[in-house]
C-alpha cells in the first residue's frame, strides 16, 4: 500500500479475543479521509521488481489531491435494513495555493460514528447445565444480565466505533527543479465490542 508513491505504514490495531485475522498486520484505510484521495492506482506483476516480496500480489497507490483554492464537504447518515448499524459521517477538504509559486496546501478531515451490528441468532444451548435450564425465571434473569436482546448470548457483526481523522498534503517549490513536499495524518479511534460470552456451566 502506497500513498503518493511512498510506502504506507501498517496498522497498529491489535486484534484479541480470538477474532478473525488475529496476528496479521494490514494497512488501515479508514485512517485516510476519502475527501483527500484524488485517485487510486492498482499495479501488479511488474510491481514485484520494485518492492520485492512485499508486493507479490501487487500494490495499491493512493494519489492525494493537489487542489488550489478549492473546498468540498459531505454529510452522510445511513442505517442497515435491520435498523441497526447507524452510520454518521462528516468530512471535508480545503485547498489553497502557497504564495506566488505553484505550491499548495490541502487539509482534510473526517469524522465517523458507527453503532454496533448484531447478527447472532437465538441461543439454544446449555446455560447452567442442570435443572435450572428448565426454569423460565432463572433463564430470564440470565438474559437480563447479557445486555443483549432476549435469547441472544453473543454479538456477531460489528462493534461501536468513533473515528476522527485529519490529513494534510503540501508542496512548496523552492527553486527550479527543487521542491519540498510532505503529507501525513493524525487519527484517533475509540471502539467497543464484546468477546464471546462465558456461560455458567
Amino acid at each position: 500500500m502506497l500513498i503518493n508513491g511512498k510506502r504506507r505504514h501498517h496498522s497498529s490495531l491489535l486484534n484479541i479475543n480470538g477474532t478473525i485475522g488475529r496476528g496479521t498486520v494490514v494497512t488501515d484505510l479508514n485512517t485516510i479521509p476519502a475527501s483527500t484521495i484524488e485517485g487510486i492506482e492498482i499495479l501488479s506483476e511488474d510491481a514485484v521488481a520494485l518492492y520485492w516480496f512485499d508486493a507479490i500480489a501487487g500494490l495499491i497507490n493512493l494519489r492525494l489531491k493537489e487542489s488550489m483554492n478549492y473546498s468540498d464537504s459531505k454529510i452522510l447518515n445511513e442505517v442497515s435494513q435491520e435498523g441497526d448499524g447507524q452510520n454518521y459521517q462528516l468530512g471535508g477538504i480545503i485547498g489553497t495555493n502557497l504564495g506566488k509559486s505553484k505550491g499548495f496546501l490541502n487539509l482534510s478531515m473526517d469524522f465517523r460514528k458507527s453503532t454496533s451490528i448484531n447478527r447472532a441468532g437465538p441461543y439454544s444451548g446449555k446455560i447452567y447445565g442442570d435443572e435450572r435450564d428448565h426454569d423460565p425465571n432463572i433463564i430470564n434473569q440470565f438474559y437480563s444480565q447479557t445486555r443483549l436482546p432476549y435469547g441472544k448470548a453473543m454479538e456477531i457483526g460489528a462493534g461501536d466505533a468513533d473515528n476522527a481523522g485529519f490529513f494534510l498534503n503540501i508542496k512548496l517549490p523552492i527553486a527550479q527543479n527543487f521542491e519540498i513536499y510532505a503529507f501525513g495524518g493524525l487519527n484517533c479511534r475509540l471502539g467497543k465490542s464484546r468477546g464471546f460470552y462465558r456461560f455458567p456451566y
